[in-house]
């Protein structure tokens, strides 16, 4: 992961001519028409001075990427703004949706968080912090494929510990770099990560970071969330249950592609015991889709016996695919086994048989 520049860097740029030519960013159409050299770029951003040293080195200040990646930004003062928007002016505090279906038309009345019924944002404004000026630790820059790099600016900053803000894959050229693939990303910045994953032919974007609340618990959770390229964007898709599953008055809409890798539940029983629901996640893609596996376990503790090792009470596992579906603009997916066992054994007395509480 890079964060600054290599030693020396800024002596490779000549002078405040150089620096101010190698954050021009030249906005291309959205279109992804092919030229003579491939796809046009969403942005590009050249270096003065023909093939660049920097460019070479695939190396840039931070304050340069902000530049680069945010419009308007202000250099001197080094602020995002209060609305900071990406390099195609969209802003990066909304989620970037998935693309309508091919040959359908936007209606008059689409709301542009609102994604097959189902938000996919929340509040903007709920747990945001107040502006500031960008440090070099507001930049994540990770490997991408094909030698290209994966980089997100934290322009906007939440007391849950997330930050939100553009991310793109881009392709360092002799002139300078060139966004293959942007959209707005918000996620948890400690320890966060990102990489490329491919599900069958679909990009996936894969960012993970920890979740820490010291109130609750001693533990963080690692949180994967999955943006998938489509058309070129990083796209928040809703998550949904399948078809089959949805019965009565249940709601379809699951939140994002977001999930927690672990996760501890406490329930008290009415008898006075104790009991603990874990569960441990993966996601895999080589199997066309995302596959999320999940196991549960559950555990008893006699609170008169605290010494005592708890007793295993259940455990279980289950695998679920996310398919997406074009026409509908989501993950078709079924319904996560932690809630269920919650909602089957939370208060289910400790010492029942499993034929019992299974007729």
């Amino acid at each position: 992961m890079l964060r600054a520049p290599r030693a020396g860097f800024r002596s490779a740029l000549t002078g405040l001519a150089a620096v101010t030519a190698i954050a021009a960013v030249t906005l291309l159409p959205g279109c992804r028409n092919k030229g003579p050299s491939g796809p046009t770029p969403i942005c590009m951003a050249e270096v003065a001075g023909g093939t660049a040293v920097e460019s070479e080195a695939q190396e840039l200040p931070a304050d340069i990427w902000f530049s680069i990646m945010l419009e308007g930004f202000d250099r001197e003062r080094r602020l995002p703004g209060d609305d900071p928007k990406d390099c195609t002016g969209r802003s990066t505090i909304a989620p970037t949706p998935p693309p309508l279906a091919e040959g359908e038309e936007p209606r008059e009345d689409d709301k542009p968080d609102i994604v097959a019924g189902c938000s996919i944002a929340g509040d903007p404004d709920a747990s945001r912090l107040p502006t500031r000026p960008l440090t070099d630790e507001d930049l994540i820059i990770n490997k991408g494929p094909d030698g290209m790099s994966l980089v997100w600016v934290q322009a906007t900053h939440y007391d849950n510990g997330e930050a939100s803000g553009p991310v793109a894959m881009v392709e360092w050229t002799k002139a300078g770099v060139a966004i293959r693939a942007l959209g707005s990303l918000r996620a948890q910045t400690n320890k966060a990560r990102m990489r490329i994953e491919m599900a069958g032919e679909q990009q996936i974007l894969v960012v993970e970071g920890d979740q820490c609340n010291p109130e609750v618990s001693k533990l963080c959770k690692r949180i994967m969330k999955l943006l998938p390229n489509l058309n070129g964007r990083f796209a928040t898709v809703p998550l949904k249950l399948e078809k089959d599953e949805v019965v009565g008055d249940i709601d379809p809409c699951l939140g994002d592609a977001a999930f927690a890798l672990f996760e501890q539940y406490t329930s008290n029983l009415p008898d006075g015991w104790i009991r603990k629901f874990e569960i441990s996640r993966s996601v895999t893609f080589d199997k066309g889709a995302p596959l999320v596996a999940e196991q549960v376990t559950i555990k008893d503790q006699d609170p008169n016996q605290p010494e005592a090792p708890p007793a295993e009470f259940r455990e279980a596992s289950t695998d679920r695919t996310l398919v997406y579906q074009p026409e509908d603009r989501s993950f078709a997916t079924r319904g996560s086994l932690w809630e269920q066992m919650i909602d089957n054994y939370g208060s289910v007395a400790h010492d029942a048989k499993a034929s019992d509480d299974d007729e």
